[in-house]
Order: C-alpha cells, then sequence, then structure tokens
C-alpha cells in the first residue's frame, strides 16, 4: 500500500512538473498579461509609466523572456522525458523520475528568481510617488506582477 502512495505522489508530481513545462513557449505561458490588456497593463496604467518607463519595461521582459525561453526549454525536455517513462508500458523508474520531477522544481525556482528580480530591478526605478501606486496595486492585486503580467512569481 505504501508503494502505491509513492507512486501516486511521484505521478502528481511529474503532473505538476508537466504544468510547468506543458510544451507552450514561455512567451505566451508567461506574459500573458502583458502589454496588450491583462493586470501588466492595468498596473502600468494605475501607476502611470511614462512613454520612457513603457519602453524600459519593454525590454525589462523581453530580457526576462529570453532568460525564460532557455529555461522553458529545458523543463520541455524533462516534460518529454517524463513522458517518455511512461510510454514504454513497463513501470517507470521511480528514482528517476523523482530526479526528473526535482529538477524541474530547480527549473521552476530559477524562473521565480528571474520574474522576482527583473520585477524588483524595474520597480527600483519608478519614482516614489509610482512605487506607492504600485504598492497599492500589488496589495489590491497580489497575483500581478509588471514583468509576468498576470502571473505572479510562485503562481505559474
Amino acid at each position: 500500500m505504501a508503494r502505491y502512495w509513492k507512486l501516486a505522489i511521484l505521478v502528481g508530481a511529474a503532473m505538476a512538473l508537466a504544468h510547468l513545462a506543458h510544451g507552450q513557449p514561455v512567451e505566451r505561458h508567461m506574459f500573458a498579461g502583458a502589454p496588450g490588456g491583462g493586470c501588466g497593463e492595468q498596473l502600468a496604467s494605475a501607476v502611470g509609466l511614462s512613454d520612457a518607463q513603457k519602453t524600459a519595461l519593454q525590454a525589462a521582459r523581453q530580457q526576462a523572456h529570453t532568460s525564460l525561453e532557455t529555461i522553458g526549454q529545458q523543463a520541455r525536455s524533462l516534460h518529454q522525458q517524463i513522458e517518455a517513462s511512461f510510454s514504454g508500458g513497463a513501470s517507470p523508474d521511480r528514482c528517476a523520475l523523482g530526479d526528473l520531477v526535482i529538477q524541474g522544481h530547480a527549473l521552476h525556482a530559477q524562473m521565480e528568481t528571474i520574474i522576482k528580480n527583473a520585477e524588483a530591478s524595474f520597480v527600483a526605478t519608478l519614482s516614489s510617488d509610482q512605487q506607492s501606486k504600485y504598492n497599492a496595486f500589488i496589495a489590491a492585486h497580489p497575483n500581478c506582477t509588471f514583468i509576468a503580467g498576470g502571473h505572479h512569481p510562485g503562481m505559474m
């Protein structure tokens, strides 16, 4: 019975990793709320970004996207390995599967760090008045960020 619980936990973790690396490019997955709509645009409006700040935000998003895309490719590769481990007909190697899930968790943590650091760097460039507006907006919409739009680090 305990053996089945361990397998269920591994499968659940594998499914969580699959959600992380669902095979979609990071651009669509991570930046759904970026310019053009969503809470990222609402946040930019609420803070009152100037045109120069909007340009700087686009550059920060692009830089984060480039970093996240590389990690996203690694996560998709892990997802493919996990899927392949279940398709052979034989029982998957639980230790190997667990290692893949752990690697996926580490990749997710790297993604969170990239987003948090990019967000903090951009917010640091805002005036004190804009930072106050930012803090008020985030208090009301805690899952929103400038960098990742509608996906707050840790909520992806």
